[in-house]
C-alpha cells in the first residue's frame, strides 16, 4: 500500500524492506510498543529460523522466497544483537501469532 512492488512474489529480486516502511509509518501514528514490533518482524523471522528448528516448516511459500532476499537465518552474532533490541520479544510474538492465525484459516 505504501511502496510499489512486483505483483508476483516470484518476480522480486530485491528486499522491499517493508518492515522499515511500515515501522516508520506506524511510528508517526502510534507509540513504540506498536511500531517497533512491526519494524522488527523480519529480523524476528530470521531470529526464529536461527533459534527454532521447526520454524522453517511453518513459513508460507512467499515467506520462504523473501527469506532469501532478507538474509536468511541469523548468524550467532546477529542473534545476540537482536536480543539486545528493547522490543525483540514482542516482535517474536508477532511472528508467532501470524503463524498461528494462518494455520487457523
Amino acid at each position: 500500500m505504501l511502496v510499489d512492488v512486483p505483483g508476483d512474489i516470484a518476480e522480486w529480486t530485491a528486499d522491499a524492506r517493508h518492515e522499515e516502511t511500515g515501522g516508520r509509518w506506524l511510528a508517526k501514528r502510534f507509540p513504540a510498543e506498536v511500531s517497533e514490533p512491526v519494524r522488527l518482524h523480519v529480523p524476528a523471522k530470521r531470529y526464529l529460523l536461527a533459534t527454532d528448528a521447526g520454524y522453517f516448516a511453518k513459513l508460507s511459500p512467499a515467506s520462504v522466497i523473501t527469506l532469501k532476499l532478507q538474509g536468511g537465518p541469523m548468524a550467532a552474532h546477529e542473534v545476540a544483537e537482536f536480543e539486545a533490541e528493547p522490543f525483540y520479544k514482542d516482535a517474536v510474538r508477532v511472528r508467532q501469532w501470524t503463524i498461528k492465525a494462518r494455520w487457523r484459516d
